[in-house]
């Protein structure tokens, strides 16, 4: 394969990635991961940024510690080597997250960054350059890299050759593309591909919520959906109201919604613009579809009337929804597939999805969270173990 190296912009990090292996969890990933949440909130910018805010809270020294807790096991494992990370450009730092998975999992990383001129990308990089220079982390600076180079499957093919482990987040086509790449013969892989998530609410359960209940409800489902511009593969898109919903109390929670991102979310010309072209492009194309509440300025619903596996189809955008009445929770056979990811939930519990799951076994759907917990990130993802996939196991008798 021919190409023009000068095309890869070497952000952070080493140009010349040594595969430094290390134990899953090991002490000074973690001490990494906790100075770098310690920077992001001291820093007087990052406020500017939700969603850098919530990687820091993500990947403070607790959370990370409760996360090694939860994946401890009886063997003893190492990393595979060095991983390359293709990841999505919806999301902003998503890239961040990817790198976390090969960082603890054992393994030094070369990660491509989609979008590396966003304010909220370089102020993160600011503080990992600044992280790096500290001693104890300059294995780490060596050992690592951050990337940029515009679409090129010959540069692609280079980075595949290779590596021990690749981590690709895209639609079918791009994986599609990953797969006939030619790599190592133990190259490990792990492909994230398109994904549709969901939220079911019981009305008569959101009937029986006090004041300050249902202003929490409120500011959790905003998290889940405006904190990445509903472009997160978490993010709903169908919003179902399960048994004979109740149409006053459904109108009051979408109302006190609007009030909310009123308040609370930074829009601009050109998102707006978008939802409103996504919107005009939906009623358009299906007649079946029908418009809810159009004097909202920030939440538009639009009305299914009946399920199908088209329902994929129909994404959100920036506060827009579709919204389905359910009468029984079996309905889901008629849509659920592997496409489907995350289902969050109020008004149900633990018991009551395992018990639907196992007499009903639906072919996908990979996480059921409470609403307002869509977007922490776990080293299960996709229903894929990372940690696992990413380390070996080393058999010692």
């Amino acid at each position: 394969m021919t190409f023009d190296k000068s095309k890869i912009q070497y952000l952070i990090g080493s140009k010349n990635n040594k595969s430094d292996i290390s134990e899953p969890f090991s002490d000074v990933n973690l001490e990494f991961l906790n100075e770098l949440s310690l920077n992001i909130f001291k820093h007087k910018n990052s406020k500017k940024y939700k969603d850098l805010i919530a990687f820091a809270f993500w990947c403070r020294k607790k959370n990370i510690i409760k996360i090694k807790n939860n994946f401890l096991d009886k063997q003893f494992r190492l990393g595979l080597g060095i991983i390359f990370h293709l990841t999505p450009s919806n999301v902003p730092i998503a890239f961040m997250y990817s790198f976390i998975f090969g960082l603890l999992s054992g393994n030094s990383n070369i990660v491509r960054v989609s979008k590396p001129d966003l304010e909220q990308v370089k102020l993160l990089f600011s503080i990992i350059k600044k992280i790096f220079r500290i001693r104890k982390f300059e294995k780490l600076s060596q050992n690592n890299s951050f990337i940029y180079y515009d679409k090129d499957t010959n540069i692609s093919d280079y980075f595949s050759s290779f590596v021990d482990g690749r981590v690709v987040w895209g639609n079918d086509k791009t994986i599609g593309d990953f797969k006939k790449m030619t790599t190592k013969s133990k190259c490990v892989d792990l492909f994230f591909g398109d994904k549709y998530s969901i939220s079911l609410f019981s009305s008569k359960k959101l009937k029986k919520l006090n004041k300050i209940e249902f202003s929490n409800l409120i500011k959790n489902f905003y998290n889940d959906v405006f904190i990445m511009d509903q472009n997160a593969c978490t993010s709903p898109h169908l919003i179902i109201w399960e048994k004979k919903p109740l149409k006053s109390i459904i109108e009051i929670f979408w109302n006190n919604l609007e009030k909310f991102v009123q308040d609370n979310y930074l829009t601009s010309l050109s998102i707006t613009s978008k939802k409103y072209q996504i919107l005009n492009n939906y009623l358009m194309e299906n007649s079946d579809l029908r418009i809810n509440k159009m004097n909202n300025k920030y939440i538009k619903r639009i009305k299914i009337n009946k399920l199908d596996k088209n329902i994929i189809n129909y994404r959100g955008f920036s506060g827009l929804f579709f919204e389905y009445e359910m009468k029984d929770i079996l309905e889901l056979n008629e849509i659920i597939n592997r496409n489907f990811q995350t289902l969050s939930y109020f008004g149900y519990d633990k018991i009551f999805f395992e018990k639907i799951f196992k007499r009903n076994k639906f072919k996908g759907i990979d996480r059921i969270v409470p609403v307002g917990e869509t977007l922490e990130m776990s080293l299960i993802w996709d229903g894929i173990n990372v940690v696992n996939h990413l380390s070996r196991i080393v058999s010692i008798k």
